[in-house]
């Protein structure tokens, strides 16, 4: 009846095409009705009938992923297909993508399925061959992750059977992994990777995956890899201020401490990197640190009671542009807004003291950066401020604060929920071990939030620290 209804209803040139959408979408959900009170319920226990709902899942999901035909029969790929026959109702690409998600979503299924691990294994190893690459490679992923295979091995395969050199692509399973020896393996051909480039090779650019390997790096006790990252910062010491602050967070060698008071000093330099790269000596040296926190003063004291990134919403609805205040101004605003965040970093008393003189800023970005630095930082004191510092409460900012002042220091939990509600802070605490705090906390993308002032690293995902 539904390849029925699609079929007619691809022929009608006088419905529009998000009438026919919703009408796909009615249909779909009108078949899920009828197939679910179609099942012979009563006969069983709801026990029963959940798990013989599972088994069909799997059991779909590995026929998607064992028939290379299974789109001709899937009445919406059919329908995507039809559509892509007029270019002007989709988007190119449109039946690829629906299919490489469906078949994503397949192994999903398989690998949080109630199959034996025995089994798992088995299928892993027999989509490594898969005509979906992200389906191997998710595979092959799943196999490092459990152990089955190790990291090198893993890359090995990859370049060997794929021509795939960059084993990034391996670290979202590898990081967690129950072996963490797993993630620096694949931390360390990445970095050497990249160094061992031919020189006159322009540098490729940082993203986010090459400071989760610098984040490894950094975690190891083992001085080859921070030498490794001594190298990165050697070859490439104007390639972006993350680069440097990563840097700061390892011993320094005197090359790397005079190519830090080189940058720090030229004056061609952005001043995001200056002071990123004054952050490095300031533990030793009064002036990098004067010069850092002098030029975060003077950002926080021009931008923290305006709220200009709020403002600049405005332009999204069709304001221009030119009638905003200050929107002239957001361009500096955006280059040099890392510059609070270099207030986790820095040693001083200064630190403290910008902190949480600014944590109530108008500017959200500048309040909710400081209130995380501020509940990693200095716990104690965070505890003693009042929910009302932060004017966005209604959306949780401060209750998520809370969850990650707990999640960073567990021992503090009692007097978190004494300014919160225990049904609150479990709320955050979930959507934490699903994403991690920084990320629920509007800080993701920042690798040295990982790595406390002191101590040992924070795990990313558990929020448990090397030594326990």
């Amino acid at each position: 009846m539904l390849t029925a209804s699609l079929a007619k209803n691809a022929t009608v040139p006088a419905a529009t095409h998000a009438q026919r959408y919703i009408g796909f979408a009615l249909l779909a959900v009108l078949s899920v009705l009828v197939q679910a009170f179609s099942q012979e319920r009563p006969t069983m226990t709801p026990e029963e009938w959940k798990a013989s709902q599972s088994r069909d899942r799997v059991k779909e999901a590995m026929q998607i992923l064992d028939d290379p035909n299974w789109p001709d029969g899937d009445p919406w790929i059919r329908y995507f297909r039809e559509e892509e026959k007029h270019p002007e109702r989709t988007t190119p690409g449109h039946v690829k993508n629906a299919i490489d998600r469906r078949e994503t979503e397949a192994l999903g299924i398989v690998v949080t399925s109630t199959l034996s691990d025995e089994q798992k294994e088995r299928l892993f190893e027999k989509y490594l061959r898969h005509r979906n690459r992200n389906v191997a490679l998710g595979s092959l992923g799943e196999l490092v992750r459990r152990g089955v295979w190790s990291a090198e091995r893993a890359m090995d395969f990859a370049e060997k059977e794929w021509g795939e050199t960059n084993p990034i692509a391996l670290l979202h399973s590898v990081l967690n992994s129950p072996k963490p020896e797993a993630g620096l393996a694949v931390a360390r051909r990445w970095m050497l990777a990249i160094l061992n480039a031919p020189e006159g090779i322009q540098s490729p650019g940082l993203g986010s995956w090459d400071y989760e390997a610098l984040r490894l790096l950094v975690a190891s006790r083992d001085p080859g890899d921070h030498a490794l990252i001594h190298r990165a910062i050697l070859r490439y010491p104007e390639e972006d201020p993350l680069l440097w602050l990563v840097v700061s967070r390892v011993p320094l060698t005197k090359e790397v401490r005079a190519k830090a008071e080189e940058v720090y000093r030229d004056t061609n330099h952005s001043l995001s990197l200056r002071c990123a790269a004054a952050v490095v000596l300031a533990q030793n040296e009064k002036e990098a640190e004067d010069f850092t926190v002098g030029h975060i003063r003077a950002f926080l004291d021009e931008f923290a009671g305006q709220d200009l990134p709020r403002r600049m919403l405005a332009a999204l609805g069709g304001t221009p542009v030119e009638q905003i205040e200050g929107a002239e101004a957001y361009p500096r605003y955006k280059e040099h807004q890392l510059l609070v965040d270099m207030l986790f970093l820095l040693p001083s008393e200064t630190a403290r003291k910008l902190t949480f003189e600014y944590l109530r800023a108008d500017d959200y970005k500048i309040r909710r950066t400081l209130g995380y630095i501020a509940v990693i930082r200095w716990p104690e004191q965070f505890l003693d401020v009042e929910r009302e510092t932060f004017p966005d409460d209604e959306a949780g900012e401060f209750d998520r604060l809370l969850a990650a002042l707990v999640w960073h220091h567990p021992h503090l939990r009692d007097r978190a929920v004494g300014k919160s509600t225990a049904e609150k802070m479990e709320t955050e605490l979930t959507r934490m071990r699903e994403s991690g705090p920084a990320a629920v906390c509007g800080k993701s993308g920042f690798p040295f939030y990982e790595l406390p002032v002191d101590g040992p690293i924070i795990d990313r995902r558990f929020g448990r620290s090397g030594d326990e």
